[in-house]
């Protein structure tokens, strides 16, 4: 795997699209930057990247024919392969830290792919904690995956839309989809550098007392598990057990929309491909969530 290394970029994810659709990219490729002027997160939302966090962004080659790749198992459980590989590369590295050992907080996974630090409520005079002490956690590890297809590769095929020259005459050639995985962990940022008045809180390994981290190491693991979750075809067994008993929000009361249908329930694990299992009350066994279902934690999500 080729790795890019730089001291600062607008965006990583931007820039290795920048660079698909330039042909300047032919195989698997990791792009890190020390900062980032304009991290992007999910639906556009910007990601901030001090000095200190690994922000980074896998750009792979999927083995897969184009019209196939949208009902493949790879496709439906990429989401949540990707959350254990940066949830499995934070525990190896700094999962011993002081924070953990204290059992005070943990490192866990909310659904499919956001790596918090989740922590017990401190209690007050009527023995409750607050809505947002009783939530699932503050926010360590945030994940942008897409599936993207090269402007270059097509126009290589023929797409008239960028002006590309249509094949010679004969077979059909596929259209090569790559994945981005962009990937960023707050590790070694001071409190007083992360960002107030998101959707949820912020929070890093340093912080949390999981540091100082490793920053080549994290990176090293984080590159190989990623490559792993790639590759599977499907969710494995030693993926689904590291994840289960780090789930955010393991045994608490969700909502979910499944299909139209609204489902609420305790959130009991993961089935053996990865479905996310609901325990309804007065049925004996839990439901199984099809892929697309939305969940919800309704009091006290990060």
């Amino acid at each position: 795997m080729h790795v890019i290394e730089l001291d600062q970029t607008e965006s990583t994810s931007l820039l290795a699209r920048a660079m698909l659709n330039n042909g300047e990219l032919q195989a698997a490729t990791l792009i890190c930057a020390r900062t980032q002027a304009g991290g992007v997160g999910r639906h556009g939302r910007r990601w901030h990247s001090p000095v200190g966090g690994l922000w980074c962004t896998l750009a792979w080659p999927v083995p897969h024919a184009t019209g196939a790749l949208a009902m493949s198992n790879w496709t439906r459980t990429l989401g949540l392969r990707v959350g254990w590989a940066c949830l499995d590369a934070i525990v190896a590295t700094c999962g011993g830290g002081n924070a953990e050992t204290g059992a005070r907080t943990r490192l866990v996974l909310k659904l499919p792919n956001d790596v918090l630090i989740a922590r017990e409520p401190d209690r007050g005079a009527d023995g409750r904690g607050s809505s947002v002490e009783a939530g699932l956690g503050d926010k360590v590890c945030g994940v942008l995956t897409e599936l993207v297809m090269p402007a270059t590769t097509r126009g290589q095929a023929g797409d008239a839309t960028t002006g590309g020259t249509p094949p010679a005459p004969g077979p059909a050639r596929a259209q090569q989809a790559w994945c981005l995985v962009g990937v960023g962990i707050n590790a070694n940022v001071p409190a007083q550098e992360l960002p107030t008045g998101l959707g949820y809180r912020a929070t890093s390994l340093l912080a949390q007392g999981y540091g100082p981290v490793d920053l080549v190491a994290l990176r090293a693991r984080l590159a190989d598990r990623l490559i792993e979750a790639l590759e599977a075809q499907t969710l494995t067994e030693p993926m689904r057990l590291l994840i289960e008993p780090r789930l955010a929000g393991l045994g608490t009361t969700i909502e979910a929309e499944d299909a139209g249908v609204l489902i609420r329930g305790s959130l009991s694990g993961l089935g053996p491909e990865g479905d996310v299992l609901v325990l309804v009350d007065g049925e004996p066994e839990p439901r199984s969530l099809s892929p697309g279902a939305q969940v919800r934690w309704p009091v006290g999500a990060a």
